[in-house]
């Protein structure tokens, strides 16, 4: 079963979750590897990981999100993330995380913002 949804939204690839909890480990491997699996589909660059839905992830997703931006930025992939529920803001002020990725709190300014690089 896929844990992603992936739409094209103009020149940016919009991947979503399909769990509101991403907590156990196997479903966050695949997650993981869906999620690097995606990189090369965002043929325009562009990558947005929609946290829609999402109310609680694990620490261990937080590393498979880390793995993804090094990974896109290895691969010249401007990656963004949206619609971070006010839990999962919380886990990324707090892990200091919220600095390193460029969070939007919505999928239409998230994906205005890849236009105005």
């Amino acid at each position: 079963m896929a844990n992603l949804t992936s739409i094209q939204h103009g020149d940016v690839l919009v991947v979503g979750f399909t769990e509101s909890k991403i907590i156990d480990t196997l479903r966050i491997r695949q997650t993981g590897k869906e999620l690097h699996e995606s990189i090369p589909q965002a043929v325009c660059k562009k990558l947005l990981v929609n946290f829609r839905g999402v109310s609680l992830m694990s620490s261990e997703m937080l590393q498979q999100l880390i793995n993804l931006r090094v990974s896109c930025l290895n691969q010249g992939v401007d990656l963004k993330l949206c619609e971070l529920s006010p839990n999962l803001m919380t886990i990324f002020r707090t892990t200091t995380l919220d600095s390193n990725f460029d969070i939007h709190r919505d999928e239409e300014k998230a994906v205005a913002s890849f236009s105005r690089k």
